[in-house]
């Protein structure tokens, strides 16, 4: 009786340690992904036709129709902005990004750029 007292011990020990283990692992796979909202500001918006928006990240594109959109992404890479218009595509610039970032993507007639916000 006592050695199964013992082993049903050490197997709830294993299983709360296999949970634990499992709860670290997870949190450490969520801190590596960021979240990015992407925007073409009113002006530029209001001046172009505007298709498209988004951003591409180890080789692979993100974004969605419209003047706006909001991705996930890795941490600490480098993102490529950029947008869709009647004009072709406009490149507007990379950033290193490590937290939740929102970018808003500015045109002036020549050249496009982009500026990092903390979100609110």
């Amino acid at each position: 009786m006592k050695s199964l007292k013992n082993n049903c011990i050490k197997r709830c020990a294993l299983v709360a340690l296999a949970g634990f283990a499992i709860t670290a692992a997870t949190s450490s796979l969520a801190a590596r992904t960021i979240t990015i909202k992407t925007y073409v500001d009113r002006p530029t918006a209001k001046n172009m036709v505007v298709y498209a928006v988004g951003f591409s990240v180890n080789g692979k594109g993100h974004g969605s129709l419209g003047t706006s959109t909001t991705k996930s992404g890795p941490a600490d890479a480098m993102y490529s902005f950029g947008f869709k218009s009647g004009r072709g595509d406009i490149s507007c610039g990379k950033h290193r990004l490590r937290r939740n970032s929102v970018v808003v993507m500015s045109y002036s007639g020549r050249s496009c750029t982009s500026k990092v916000y903390k979100p609110r």
